[in-house]
């Protein structure tokens, strides 16, 4: 079996010891206990190979800098956590994190991490982020990745477990398949955005988190952009009457302005319950592949859906 030694730094309260108890344990705990050391293990399956994953978990604090860096030798993965809804230890990742992990182990790779993801998606939680501050968006999370060189941004939840699986699987094949990680962003030949009718949070998250990041790894890539669960679209309507609790569905003319800032190929509507518009997605999608959009296209044609 193949053994990976992941270490996990950042400030204090981030949530590390949350995150690898969840992860290792499925044991979740609110209250903040500061960690020394610990560390735990965890088995994760990666293209169908088994791979134990030896968790370090470390102590953020000031007082704990000169036993810290005992943990880092033969690490071979780094966890760099901060939390979404406190932004002072999203900016001590540059001025503190990234020098020491560096200091230590010059060409061993990073993963950014941004955690409490519950609270940041929850307007009701914000006694719990930082006073004076608004929370740290995905498109500045992957601005920060790319600056620090990490081989990838992900964001997660300990407390929902949303995004945490993906986590410990991208942290394994960043070291069990380094070479890839560079060449997944070249290839595919169109990306389509998809967002729900009835989800307003889904179409704006298109802006904020999908296109940055598709934009960023991909750039001339072509998108299309697809609106589902048009059915709902209907029911609303003639249900509005009936309960002030439906909320307005995204309209096409909204998803078309949408489409024309992100600058997609197409804008297109379908509901997959009832079949209208699926197949002429998939038309269209391959009508921008086989028509150029100012691009080479290589002999492997790819389709990535997000």
């Amino acid at each position: 079996m193949q053994h990976v030694k992941c270490v996990v730094v950042g400030d204090g309260n981030v949530g590390k010891t949350c995150l690898l108890m969840v992860y290792s344990s499925n044991t979740f705990n609110e209250d903040y206990i500061p960690t020394v050391y610990d560390n735990y293990k965890a088995t994760v399956m990666v293209n169908d190979i088994p791979v134990e994953m030896g968790l370090w978990d470390t102590a953020g604090q000031e007082d704990y800098v000169r036993i810290r860096p005992l943990s880092y030798p033969q690490t071979d993965v780094f966890l760099v956590c901060f939390s979404l809804v406190y932004r002072s230890s999203f900016d001590n990742i540059l001025h503190q994190w990234i020098p020491e992990v560096r200091h230590h182990c010059s060409r061993t790779p990073i993963l950014l991490v941004g955690t409490k993801l519950d609270i940041r998606q929850e307007p009701g939680n914000s006694s719990h982020i930082e006073k004076n501050t608004r929370p740290i968006s995905f498109s500045e999370g992957q601005s920060l990745a790319r600056r620090i060189d990490a081989v990838r941004y992900l964001e997660c939840s300990a407390k929902t477990q949303e995004g945490l699986q993906s986590v410990f699987e991208e942290a394994a094949k960043a070291v069990l398949f380094p070479h890839d990680v560079g060449k997944r962003r070249r290839s595919y030949d169109v990306f389509v955005l998809c967002y729900s009718v009835d989800n307003k949070a889904s179409f704006q998250n298109i802006k904020s988190k999908w296109y940055p990041e598709v934009s960023h790894h991909c750039p001339d890539v072509p998108i299309v952009l697809v609106a589902t669960k048009t059915d709902l679209r209907k029911k609303s309507i003639k249900s509005k009457n009936k309960s002030k609790e439906i909320s307005e569905t995204v309209s096409i003319e909204k998803g078309q302005a949408l489409a024309n800032e992100i600058k997609a190929v197409k804008y297109l509507e379908c509901s997959a319950r009832n079949m209208h518009g699926v197949k002429a997605v998939f038309d269209e999608v391959i009508k921008v592949v086989i028509v150029p959009h100012k691009r080479k296209y290589s002999r492997e044609r790819r389709c990535k859906m997000l």
